[in-house]
């Protein structure tokens, strides 16, 4: 048992003890200046990447989301008929920012001619479309954050004013990690939302 560090010899000086540390391999894929400059286009690269709004929900002090003013108190529910100028009918307080990320539709709605080439779900089955999107390191999502898509122009610019054309609410973020347990970037995996809950056009 004292040569275990023999099978592991790209961890050769590490001492046999629970307790020291792991010395990174200079020579790995540094997957966070790799992502940055796919998506980002960083270090001269083309990117790939399209902008989206984070609205990021207020939280109180036990992570619970603020209600808005307009919420009534007897029925728990928004004001629908004349949207709230401060949550527009979200019923819940937020702030948004613009961050830079990639989408990948994880499933189509049936009908469509993306849906033909989706294995058939078995009779009685509920077919819900999700939606994979893929963020920088630093944008540290959280679970109850949304992402609005919005309209871009032929040359994938966002359109101004930002115009809002799809809601998604997060269902799972995972924060993909690598040397060390550093995050190299988020995958959010999220459902979209109907359109009363897209909010202002600013």
């Amino acid at each position: 048992m004292s040569d275990w560090k023999n099978i592991f010899p790209s961890y050769s000086t590490v001492e046999a003890s629970t307790t020291s540390p792991i010395t990174v391999n200079t020579s790995e894929v540094n997957l966070r200046v790799d992502f940055n400059a796919l998506v980002l286009g960083e270090s001269g690269e083309t990117p790939i990447g399209q902008p989206f709004i984070l609205r990021r929900m207020r939280l109180d002090d036990n992570e619970n989301k603020i209600a808005c003013v307009c919420v009534n108190s007897v029925t728990n529910e928004p004001e629908r008929d004349y949207p709230c100028s401060y949550c527009y009918g979200a019923g819940y307080l937020w702030d948004e920012e613009l961050v830079t990320g990639y989408k990948v539709v994880a499933a189509s709605p049936a009908g469509t001619n993306a849906a033909s080439n989706l294995p058939k779900a078995t009779s009685g089955h509920l077919y819900v479309p999700a939606t994979k999107f893929f963020l920088p390191y630093d944008v540290n999502p959280k679970r109850h954050d949304r992402i609005i898509e919005i309209e871009l122009d032929e040359e994938g610019d966002a359109v101004t004013p930002y115009n809002r054309v799809a809601v998604y609410e997060t269902q799972l973020i995972r924060a993909m990690r690598g040397d060390n347990g550093k995050i190299e970037f988020w995958v959010i995996i999220a459902q979209r939302m109907g359109p009363d809950t897209l909010g202002s056009v600013s």
